[in-house]
């Protein structure tokens, strides 16, 4: 997951190693594939 600043999303509530779901858009950056969530209801935390 990669989320860009001008989203608004706070992440500051994720730590690494959470479990999350998230819809967005596909996206690369070099050899890494990620997912850009669009809005903060694109991730949801899951228990």
């Amino acid at each position: 997951m990669f989320v860009y600043a001008g989203t608004g999303i706070d992440v500051s509530g994720i730590a690494l190693g959470d479990d999350v779901e998230i819809t967005g858009f596909s996206g690369q950056f070099l050899d890494h594939y990620e997912v850009n969530p669009r809005v903060p209801s694109d991730i949801e935390e899951l228990p």
